[in-house]
This record gives structure tokens, sequence and C-alpha cells, in this order.
């Protein structure tokens, strides 16, 4: 118990903002240098031809449904294990954490099992055809049959954040960044002895590190650092944490798979537009700029979710509403600065990427709207992870489909096409979804910790 009690007194008792920040920086560093890779990743392909970068642009649908639910299962793993800490019930930990693993798996088969029934009628449905057609197929097979290996990363990923060990996560991330980087234009190119494979390449170098990454962990823990005991000798089926994982890691599964919904609507839209494949290439740049962007937001959501499970698990709710306010103050500022940057520097940024004065045109644009909403969409993340934290996923479900269903697809058509402003009809449709989720998803937040504060 000497290493459960030190991660609470550390969570529990420390200042907000310097234990957030603790729990946050390692994973900011991990997902910074996993943005990087992207980078390099759309750099690599691009040599390949436009048609290979609308084809990636293509691949987001797919890898977001599979991001999608091993995070859901992630947060929901992360979620239970910091409140069973905070609570000081070890033997509850351990189950959470066996019973997660076990999710995982049965998650990644029925994924590869769905995902070639609907691989290429959802290609088609998007309005890809000819060579661009064949190569997102190629990439998104790869996919298809690593997911196992994704989903179990994903889960060992969230046991370790429950605990509030994040720099382990960073290790575990940035191994595998490492091994895709070194692999990356080996497998694309076919440098030496390898095959060139392009842009099947690609996706085989990720799958590859998801396997090394998911070591990473697990040699922790047979090694006995951690306070999670993974052994399955004793394993029992454990209905009430799987139900209490999807209970918050289902909802958060779909908010993560209405990305998905919403790319796949909008790359109908825009490919039937003028110079529909243009604006997709441009929009898929511009969606990877943002990953980096926000990447403060996905290190304080991690942040949050552990500190607020934890201080829930422990019954201190006027802490918990605390760590709410402070922590969205703080996103709001920093995402507005980072916004600001950002635009200032989009013809540089997509400079990088393509050398089409179209594209170029298109993707800067797409920046100059879209950065002016970072505050907001930072507000949204930290409210949806408090919600999170105290194991209620249906709040921040709500709030992105509210986001990218109702609002901005909504937005996107009736500006681009009933009102025919084009690419600019788009941008400015998501702009207005992401400050209207950033205010709706803070006040309920705000409101629901308040009431349990009071009612304690």
């Amino acid at each position: 118990m000497r290493k459960n009690e030190t991660t609470k007194n550390n969570i529990l008792n420390g200042k907000v903002l310097p234990t957030l920040m603790n729990l946050s920086a390692p994973i900011v560093v991990a997902m910074t240098c996993q943005t990087a890779f992207n980078a390099i990743d759309t750099y690599f392909v691009s040599r390949l031809g436009s048609e290979a970068l609308a084809a990636m642009s293509l691949t987001f649908p797919f890898f977001i449904f599979l991001i999608a639910f091993g995070i859901g299962i992630s947060i929901g793993t992360s979620s239970l294990i910091a409140r069973t800490i905070g609570a000081g019930n070890t033997e509850q930990t351990h189950s959470a954490a066996k019973n997660a693993i076990l999710l995982a798996v049965a998650a990644g088969v029925l994924f590869t099992l769905i995902g070639i029934l609907a691989a290429r009628p959802l290609v088609s449905f998007m309005g890809a055809t000819g060579e661009i057609y064949d190569l997102t197929l190629q990439y998104v097979s790869v996919i298809l049959f690593a997911s196992l290996l994704k989903y179990l990363f994903n889960v060992l990923d969230g046991i370790i954040r429950g605990e509030g060990r994040t720099k382990v996560s960073m290790m575990m991330m940035l191994t595998a960044i490492l091994t895709n980087i070194v692999l990356d234009p080996f497998l694309i190119f076919g440098i030496g002895f390898f095959p060139r494979m392009e842009i099947a390449g690609a996706a085989l170098a990720t799958a590859i590190s998801w396997g090394v990454g998911c070591c990473v962990v697990l040699s922790y823990y047979l090694r006995g650092k951690g306070i999670v005991n993974l052994s399955f000798k004793d394993f029992k089926l454990d209905l009430k944490s799987m139900s209490d994982i999807i209970k918050v890691g289902f909802p958060s599964a779909l908010s993560q798979a209405a990305m998905a919904v919403m790319i796949i609507f909008l790359s109908r839209i825009i490919l039937n537009m003028d110079a529909g494949e243009k604006i997709i290439a441009a929009y898929g740049l511009g969606f990877r700029v943002e990953v980096v962007a926000l990447l403060p937001t996905v290190g304080l959501r991690v942040g949050t979710i552990i500190m607020v499970g934890q201080n829930y698990g422990a019954g201190l709710y006027q802490r918990v509403e605390e760590i709410n306010r402070r922590g969205n103050l703080f996103i709001f500022t920093v995402m507005t600065a980072v916004g600001a940057l950002f635009s200032l520097a989009a013809p540089y940024i997509i400079g990088i990427f393509t050398q089409d004065p179209e594209i170029f045109n298109l993707g800067v644009q797409y920046l100059q709207h879209v950065t002016i909403t970072y505050g907001f969409i930072g507000l949204g993340m930290v409210s949806n992870a408090s919600f999170q934290g105290i194991g209620r996923g249906i709040p921040p479900l709500v709030n992105t489909f509210l986001r990218l269903i109702l609002l901005q697809l909504s937005f996107a058509y009736l500006l681009a096409i009933v009102l025919n402003m084009g690419a600019v009809g788009l941008w400015r449709g998501i702009l207005l979804s992401n400050i209207m989720f950033g205010i709706v998803s803070y006040l309920w937040a705000t409101f629901i910790l308040r009431t349990e504060k009071n009612e304690a």
C-alpha cells in the first residue's frame, strides 16, 4: 500500500495547477513527439503525390473510429482506476485493470471484423474513385488487422495513467513513436532490403510501433513497479468493473466516433464541390496542424481525469470543483494565445507540406478561421474531462454530438452549399460550432460539480 498512499498524497494534497501540470506535462511531451511524427509521416506520404495525400485524408474516419473506441476504453479504465485508488480499494483496482484488458481484446477482434465488411462501401460513400480509392484501401487494410494491438496499447496506457504515472505513459508513447519514425521511410520507399510498400508501408510501421509500445508498459508491471497487479492467475470476470468502464468509456468512444461521422459526411459535401479534391487535401493538412496546436488540451484533459477521479473517489468534492474551475481558466488563456500564434504562422506551416498554390491558400484560410476558437475547444475538452473523472460519460457525448453533428455539419452545409460560400462557408461553420461547444460544456460541468458539492 505504500506506493498507493504516495500516489494519493501527491494527487489529493498537492496544489491544483502545479499538480495538473505535473500530470499533464509528460503527456504533452509525448503527444508533441507523436504529432511531430505525424507531420513527418505526412511529409513522406506527400512525396508519393497529391493522390496519396488525398487518400491519407480519407483514412481519417477509419483511424478516428479505431482511436475512438480505444480512447473510450482507456478513459473508462483511467477513471475507474483513479477512483478506486482514491477510495483505497486496491482489490477493485487490480480487477478493473484485468477486465479492461479483456475488453480491449474483444474490441480489437470486433473492430477488425466490422472494418473488413465496411471498408469498401465506406470509402466509396465518401466519394473516392480510381487511384485515391485504391490507396485509401491499401492503408486501411493494414490498420484494420492491427487494431487489436492498438486497443491493448490504449488500455495499458489507461491503466498506467489512472495510477497517476504519466511519465511511464510518456515513455510508452515515445518508444512507439521512435519505432514508427525509424521504420517509416524504410517501409514507404523500400530502402535497403525492405520492400517498397508506399502508403501501406506507413500503415505497417504504425502497427509495429503499437506492439513495441505495449511491451514497454508490460515490462514495467512485470518488474513489479506499478500499483496494479496484472497477473491473470487469479483472474475473475468482474461485470461490475466492466460495466463501470463501459459506462464512462462507451459514451467517450461515441464522442470520438462522432468526429469520424462528421468527417465522412463533410468529405462527401466537399468532394461534391468545385475543386473538391483540393479542398479535402487542404482540410486534411489543416486538421493535422490543429492536432499539434491542441496538444495542451490533450495533456490537461488527461491530468484532469486523473486528478478529478482520485479526489472524487476520496470524497473531496470542493476540490473537484476547484480543479475544474482552475483548469478551464488556465486552458482558455493558454489556447487563446496558441490560436493567435498559429494564425500568424499559418502560411509558413502549410507551406511545409504543399507546393500546390490552391491547396496552400485553402489550408491557410482554414487555419486563420479555426484558430480563433482554440480557447473554446480547450474549455469543452477540460469540462468533458471533469465529467469523465467523476464517472459520468453521457454529458461529454451530448456536448460532442452538439458540436460535430448537430452544429458543424449543419452550419457547413448551410454556409457552403445553401448560401454558396464555398470553402469559406465550411471554415466558418467549424468556427461557430467550436465556440458554442466550449460555452455549453463549461456551463454544464460547472453546474453539475457545484450540485455534487452542495449535495454531499
